[in-house]
């Protein structure tokens, strides 16, 4: 199999996994696995790594990397991910000056009943991520034009340096619904327009695991 044109597709493959500055290790619940490899599987796992060096400092070097448990014989439920946010474009821009100011991603129901089973899919943990003018995010999920109470998943104090997959009450996904992301940005110290760029103060994303 040619490597080159594996790697050179693997944007559009599944995002097994996620990590933020603070996070620590994860294990699923007892029961789940993520299914790798098989015949229809490329063989390879890539791995992107974000870096910011805002001071330019030369030499820099990271040893950064993933430590993955694996098992030979599957559990019951097989875990995926759905992540949900704001498009990185030009067009994602926060104003300076703001002491609150939100930014919406969506998965709307047109997706879900396109993409989730009749049965559902059942979430079980979040990565809610932003970046350092980020405040607050909230996952909800719309259904009949209403949003369940309480959110999937909610962090009203965000902080760039505490950021993790956690476990939360397990909820059911059906097609037709919809899932909503606000995130909260506040700039009241900034005199600059924020766009998605190097730095980049903002960012909108949440990653789900699912069953």
């Amino acid at each position: 199999m040619n490597r080159d044109k594996v790697l050179s597709k693997c944007r559009g493959g599944a995002n097994m996994a996620a990590w933020a500055v603070g996070g620590g290790p994860y294990s699923y619940p007892s029961g789940v696995s993520y299914s790798i490899g098989g015949p229809s599987e490329s063989g390879y796992l890539v791995i992107e790594m974000h870096y910011d060096n805002p001071n330019k400092v030369s030499g820099a070097t990271d040893s950064s990397g993933l430590n993955i448990s694996y098992i030979t014989t599957g559990r019951k439920y097989n875990a995926g991910t759905l992540a949900v946010g704001h498009s990185v474009t030009p067009n994602m821009i926060v104003p300076p000056g703001v002491s609150k100011f939100t930014i919406f991603g969506t998965c709307d129901s047109s997706c879900t009943s396109k993409h989730i089973p009749c049965e559902g899919l059942n979430v079980f943990a979040n990565l809610l991520h932003t970046h350092l003018a980020g405040v607050a995010l909230t996952l909800k999920v719309i259904r009949d034009g209403k949003a369940l109470d309480p959110p999937l998943d909610q962090e009203l104090n965000y902080d760039f340096n505490f950021q993790e997959t956690r476990s939360i009450t397990p909820t059911t996904i059906y097609p037709g619904d919809s899932l909503l992301l606000e995130c909260v940005y506040q700039t009241n110290t900034t005199n600059n327009v924020l766009v998605v760029s190097a730095p980049s103060y903002i960012f909108c994303k949440a990653t789900s695991l699912m069953t």
